[in-house]
């Protein structure tokens, strides 16, 4: 396997992980009957964060295609 595989693996892994999380933790909400702006409330803020997530995500695969082993090697 190719060390940008191993690396996109894991950013990849990171980012699945975190939107399972906040949808979990969204349908918990519902499940125990929170009020129904609060829900729609909370998948507001939870799309924007997992937007914010693929969106980052998108950028470190540009870096990793890129070659770049860490942006802070940049600085």
């Amino acid at each position: 396997m190719e060390k940008n595989t191993v690396k996109k693996s894991g950013v990849l892994a990171i980012v699945l992980l975190i939107i399972g999380l906040l949808a979990f933790e969204l349908i918990l909400y519902y499940l125990v009957d929170a009020p129904l702006v609060l829900c729609a409330a909370i998948f507001v803020i939870f799309a924007v964060i997992s937007a914010v997530l693929i969106y980052v995500a998108k950028e470190r695969f540009d870096e990793i295609n890129e070659g770049q082993d860490d942006d802070c090697n940049n600085y």
